[in-house]
């Protein structure tokens, strides 16, 4: 169903909320009984969210006449948290348990074959031993024909991404311990033969506590087993479409996207690294592919002449991960810990800044439709290079005048010399002229 509401027909939408199974009519009636009769639907909706009994994501949804695409399962999705090039995630309520969790629903263009499912099946059994405290834990997956879904550790946290945007880069103890702890998180990962392939601060959870800083690595969903070419293919940057994110991608797997292994996690770790460190990612500006040949062949400015008072063996560090060549790394992240150490300090009172998105009352609207839940989970672009992050001090800059601007000033410049030399030509031509007609003279 997904016919749009007329504003005015509380009817239509009381029967809409019935149906979609989120509220049973006894507790729909007892709920709305303190509303004025004249309610309209989005009135009834901003009710029904402060007394808690539907969120703003089901609201929009209900108010758009939809009834499906609000449980799963033993699940109840509550909001949508994000989407990518694996699909969407979901915060969600299992309704038995009374647990929130993240469910991360797999694009169906990603699973068209059965050889695909079945690969899929394999990486979410190795992901469900990934237990360590850095990386968010899986609890459950399941797979239909309409829908196949990873259930995960549920983390009430901004991203690494979406506290340090605009801000001064971090103090040098902070962004050490961010890393040291993502290293930490990694070295389990890799000790089971799984790459992440897309390490960044919008990957990255960072939690505040009494301790300190939290870290936790989500999306592991474009991770693989090293099984060879039992793995779905990815062409390379020659053909144009690579899975990663251009900002932090490796050079190796820029070139070919099986080809990895632990130490491309290490350089993208590395530019994590840089960037909490200068406040700008190693090759800024340009387009996703622009970016990602400037990691297999431009070098990026020194750390210390972005942030002269960086201690060098810390520069030197950073420089170490993001090497071209990968036996030019180090070669392991237990190896990268050990070089850490020392770096460290007191990190107790280290609180990132809060991050929050805008209220309910100020982010509400009423949609005149909206898309199926489970449709189109990936926009046909997604498995390209495309950056999700916007790196601390860096602003993204118009395509027009980031391209064209050089090609008009070279432009210019060419058809200055090209006059000069039309000039020499033609005066060179003249002389040897009137040498000939004065000896024929």
């Amino acid at each position: 169903m997904s016919n749009t509401l007329a504003a005015s027909d509380s009817t239509v939408f009381r029967a809409t909320v019935l149906g979609s199974s989120l509220l049973a009519e006894s507790q729909y009636d007892v709920a709305i009984a303190d509303l004025e009769p004249t309610a309209d639907p989005k009135a009834i909706a901003k009710h029904l969210i402060r007394k808690e009994l539907i969120t703003k994501y089901q609201a929009e949804r209900l108010l758009a006449g939809r009834t499906d695409g609000f449980v799963v399962g033993q699940y109840r999705i509550l909001d949508e948290l994000g989407r990518g090039g694996m699909g969407r995630v979901y915060k969600a309520l299992h309704t038995s348990m009374s647990r929130l969790v993240a469910m991360k629903v797999i694009s169906q263009n990603l699973l068209k074959t059965e050889k695909a499912r079945d690969f899929f099946q394999r990486e979410v059994l190795a992901v469900a031993k990934l237990i360590h405290p850095n990386i968010v834990t899986a609890y459950d997956a399941r797979q239909s024909e309409e829908i196949c879904y990873l259930v995960m550790e549920f983390v009430d946290a901004p991203t690494l991404a979406d506290t340090i945007r605009n801000r001064p880069p971090m103090p040098f103890q902070h962004a050490v311990e961010i890393i040291r702890q993502t290293a930490a998180g990694l070295s389990c990962a890799h000790a089971l033969e799984i790459v992440h392939r897309d390490i960044k601060p919008s990957n990255l959870l960072v939690q505040n506590s009494i301790a300190g800083p939290l870290v936790k690595i989500v999306d592991f969903g474009l991770a693989r087993l090293n099984v060879g070419d039992e793995a779905p293919k990815a062409s390379s940057v020659n053909g144009g479409a690579m899975v990663g994110t251009a900002e932090y991608i490796s050079p190796e797997q820029a070139r070919n996207y099986n080809n990895v292994d632990a130490r491309s996690d290490i350089y993208s770790l590395g530019c994590t690294f840089y960037l909490l460190v200068t406040g700008s990612v190693p090759f800024p500006g340009g387009t996703s592919m622009q970016k990602a040949l400037r990691h297999l062949t431009d070098q990026p400015v020194p750390v210390r002449q972005l942030r002269p008072d960086t201690p060098p063996p810390l520069a030197a560090i950073i420089e170490r991960m993001l090497q071209k060549k990968p036996e030019d790394r180090f070669q392991s992240c237990l190896e990268l810990l050990a070089a850490l150490e020392g770096f460290g300090g007191p990190i107790s009172s280290f609180r990132l800044p809060s991050y929050r998105p805008m209220s309910t009352e100020q982010d509400f609207h009423v949609p005149t439709t909206v898309e199926d839940p489970w449709a189109n989970l990936a926009d046909p672009s997604s498995q390209t290079l495309a950056s999700v992050d916007t790196p601390t001090g860096e602003q993204p800059a118009p395509k027009k005048k980031e391209v064209r601007k050089p090609y008009r000033k070279q432009a210019k410049h060419q058809m200055i010399w090209i006059t000069i030399a039309v000039l020499v030509f033609c005066l060179i031509v003249a002389g040897i002229v009137g040498v000939v007609l004065k000896k024929v003279g």
